[in-house]
């Protein structure tokens, strides 16, 4: 049945090249590009796209014109034919190519199996039915991804790198310009007036609305007396994403706390000279053992300076583990207790005011 068919294919193309209007041979003479068999994962839609820009490709890439599938439609069931043929049945499409009058020809296949694109291209030689060069890939991505590995994978095929033969100005810029998704991000705070920063840029106060790049974004909210929230969000495509958000006050310590550990490590350093003053008086108090007369002077401050030390750092350590002890937590405190300073100014000179409720 297959013989039948090229036998039919090769009298129909005979006969047409016998009308000079129509010679297809004259008019094309280079490389058949056939239409890429489509495998699982692969709609009609994105074939014929892919296999248009191949076709586009092997005639950057091979230097000669090309017969495409959509030429040999407009004479016969191109389509028909090669898919009788089989995407492996080089034997039927050399003699295809042959009858066109073309010395080579390129065919292929492309599936999709999750990420990952398989795409499969054959060069053959009319004349001896073998093929003459592969050019096989495994590309993990997008259609995007795809069409931009594509001229390198033709130009593997014809024994050339893509810097060989450079993009058109048209082809640079839609490789160069990828479409890029837009969602919208809308964030709110309470209270309000937070600085937003996304993806570690400033990009304004809340409320915040404006347009953003699909994908994840890193977000840090700050206002002054309130703890900075950090935080993702996912904008999606043509989409309002929203994020409320209520800021967690951020009280100072309070006084009991602070004072306490004022005093306390005040009281450290004076019990750590007291011990500094302890042996400095015994040191002291040897001189004097040995003869030294002058060392009870000094025996004595350094013993005075002992008792300050241990008493008074010792009373402070004591005050200010009472302190912390009796130190409310800083939300407590801030919550129910206030303070309040002031500083005032006339011609008899100027006036301090300090206030508190606790």
């Amino acid at each position: 049945m297959k013989s039948k068919i090229v036998i039919s294919l090769l009298w129909g193309l005979t006969i047409l090249a016998s009308f000079p209007g129509m010679c297809l041979a004259e008019r094309h003479a280079g490389i058949v590009v056939w239409k890429l068999q489509a495998n699982k994962g692969v709609d009609e839609t994105d074939v014929n796209l892919i296999s248009n820009f191949v076709t586009n490709q092997v005639a950057k890439y091979s230097g000669n014109k090309v017969v495409s599938e959509a030429d040999v439609q407009t004479i016969l069931r191109g389509e028909e034919t090669r898919q009788k043929c089989g995407v492996e049945d080089t034997s039927c499409m050399a003699e295809i190519g042959a009858a066109l009058g073309v010395p080579e020809a390129v065919s292929g296949d492309i599936g999709k199996i999750g990420d990952y694109w398989m795409l499969n291209l054959r060069r053959i030689n009319v004349r001896t039915a073998e093929v003459i060069g592969r050019s096989s890939r495994n590309i993990k991505g997008d259609v995007n991804i795809l069409i931009e590995s594509l001229p390198g994978i033709v130009a593997e095929l014809f024994g050339k790198t893509v810097a060989s033969a450079p993009l058109t100005k048209s082809e640079s810029k839609s490789m160069a310009s990828p479409v890029v998704e837009i969602g919208q991000l809308i964030v709110k705070t309470e209270p309000s007036g937070a600085t937003l920063f996304i993806d570690g840029k400033e990009k304004g106060t809340t409320p915040f609305n404006r347009k953003m790049d699909m994908g994840e974004h890193k977000l840090e909210v700050k206002l002054e007396g309130y703890k900075t929230a950090k935080g993702s969000v996912e904008v999606d495509s043509q989409k309002a994403t929203r994020l409320n958000l209520i800021l967690e006050r951020d009280y100072p310590m309070n006084p009991y706390k602070k004072y306490g550990y004022v005093m306390f490590f005040t009281g450290f350093g004076l019990a750590a000279f007291g011990g500094i003053a302890t042996w400095q008086a015994k040191v002291a108090a040897n001189d004097y053992k040995s003869g030294n007369w002058s060392a009870k002077d000094r025996n004595s401050g350094w013993t005075a300076g002992m008792g300050i030390g241990y008493g008074v750092g010792g009373a402070l350590m004591v005050t200010g583990i009472v302190l912390w002890v009796l130190s409310p937590g800083d939300e407590t405190w801030w919550k129910k207790h206030s303070a309040s300073a002031g500083l005032a100014m006339d011609e008899n000179g100027t006036m301090v005011t300090l206030g508190g409720r606790w």
